[in-house]
């Protein structure tokens, strides 16, 4: 009976710890693999000139209002977090607002800028 309860212990361990080394694998395959998809995404660097140019990651919606005035649509809608039971984070919901002729500000759900898209063709509604 010892035997058995050291085999079964023993095959228990094994599967664990080869379990744990192909999800480590997956996580780092995945990280690779986001890493080639942000590369060959285009970027459009922000004029000088443009009023995004004033606009730094983590500045607060009333600061941005202040800086370059209110957008001309903004949209509301909510990220995946917000259907995990028990997640009481802020980060449920993201705000977008868009500016014509300068692109899309996006503010996540502790009220900070998360993403600054700038496009010249936007035309300023959602």
């Amino acid at each position: 009976m010892r035997k058995l309860n050291l085999l079964l212990l023993s095959l228990l361990t094994i599967c664990i710890s080869t379990g744990c080394i192909a999800t480590q694998k997956t996580q780092t395959e995945q990280n690779a693999t986001a890493s080639t998809n942000s590369d060959s995404a285009e970027t459009i660097d922000i004029p000088a000139s443009s009023p995004f140019a004033k606009i730094k990651m983590g500045m607060g919606s009333k600061q941005v209002l202040d800086l370059i005035g209110p957008p001309g649509d903004q949209q509301h809608f909510t990220t995946g977090k917000s259907y995990i039971p028990f997640y009481y984070g802020k980060d449920t919901g993201r705000w977008v607002y868009y500016y014509k002729n300068h692109g899309r500000l996006v503010f996540g759900g502790n009220d900070k800028v998360v993403s600054i898209d700038y496009d010249p063709k936007e035309d300023g509604y959602k």
